[in-house]
């Protein structure tokens, strides 16, 4: 029992620390207080929030083989095709960002100028980025069918569905009218928008 109480409680400071300091509000007065430019603060940000979602994989990895086992393993090349299919996936997602020449704006280093993607991988699914995390997570669980694995992957899945409702009001706040139409026409995080056949603003 402990294995699972000690996943969960890494991962809630993960999520608490990642959400809070994605906050406006949050920043704009952290960044006064300790008088930072908003790139000083991402690299705060970001390297203390990989190094508890680290620490959160690391105890999954060390105490998964302690907890139940859902079915029988698949091994070799097909219980590593969904972590593969994510990687390609997230890569192409940071190369349309990066060919648009706002990764700063992305990952926080700059603030503006403000942008959305519409086109290319957002076509299929707003969030496509935060797709291939769940990608990836469940689809290791094939690999890895332990309960704290499953564990992991429901809190991973519950954390991505939080943030990205909070980013899409932030959008909102933004674009507003436009905003809504996209969302109207693309899916939330399901990878099914290239059916609509339809990549473009109305």
């Amino acid at each position: 029992m402990i294995e699972y109480l000690l996943v969960l409680f890494v991962f809630l400071i993960f999520s608490l620390w990642h959400s809070t300091t994605s906050k406006d509000s949050f920043k704009n007065k952290f960044i006064a207080k300790f008088k930072l430019s908003l790139a000083s603060y991402t690299l705060i940000r970001i390297p203390v929030s990989l190094l508890f979602l680290g620490l959160t994989l690391y105890f999954v990895f060390l105490y998964r083989k302690s907890t139940p086992e859902l079915f029988p393993p698949v091994k070799g090349f097909i219980g590593i095709i969904p972590p593969l299919i994510a990687m390609w996936l997230s890569s192409y997602v940071t190369l349309q960002i990066s060919k648009a020449d706002r990764l700063p704006q992305y990952f926080g280093i700059l603030e503006s100028p403000k942008v959305f993607f519409y086109e290319g991988a957002y076509s299929i699914c707003r969030h496509p980025l935060y797709f291939s995390w769940l990608l990836a997570v469940w689809g290791f669980i094939i690999s890895s069918p332990y309960l704290l694995y499953l564990e992991f992957a429901l809190l991973i899945n519950i954390f991505v569905i939080y943030m990205s409702k909070q980013e899409e009001k932030g959008m909102i706040a933004l674009f507003g009218k436009r905003y809504e139409d996209y969302k109207k026409r693309v899916p939330f995080l399901l990878p099914y928008g290239f059916l609509t056949g339809n990549d473009k603003t109305k």
